[in-house]
């Protein structure tokens, strides 16, 4: 946790979860759908996978993925918001997992997701050991923000 010189907090958590079932991964873009939460605020309410802010302000995501059942040809990550399109964005070639963080100004309302895509069908998501998981901080103020 960062600190202002006044002691108030620079940015927090706000949402952290995982999946800890098995989630059917077909072909194409499909939204991870979180089952366990950590850590809840009543600044982000979640409902099949889809985070929405109850806060205007900035925030800092962090998605993890990870599935089982071998590589792909076309393998991509991203975390896209209705205000502005994708913030965080992964394209790889043989891919079975992988991580992508962003920053982005998200307004009352606004909502994003987490979605992975890949070109065979038929792999489920991996539930061992919260290898999918997202977490979501929140910054707080100061004279930039």
């Amino acid at each position: 946790m960062g600190l202002f010189l006044d002691d108030t907090r620079l940015f927090y958590p706000v949402y952290s979860a995982y999946r800890a079932n098995t989630q059917s991964q077909a072909s194409g873009w499909v939204t991870t759908d979180w089952d366990t939460a950590e850590v809840t605020t009543s600044e982000v309410a979640e409902s099949s996978g889809i985070i929405t802010v109850q806060e205007a302000g900035y925030y800092f995501a962090h998605y993890n993925y990870f599935h089982a059942n071998g590589d792909h040809g076309e393998f991509r990550m991203r975390m896209h918001s209705n205000g502005i399109g994708d913030f965080a964005y992964l394209r790889n070639y043989k891919g079975d997992g992988g991580s992508i963080s962003g920053v982005v100004y998200m307004a009352v309302g606004w909502y994003f997701y987490c979605q992975a895509y890949h070109d065979n069908t038929n792999h489920s998501l991996s539930s061992y050991q919260r290898r999918n998981k997202v977490a979501v901080w929140r910054f707080n103020g100061g004279p930039d923000f």
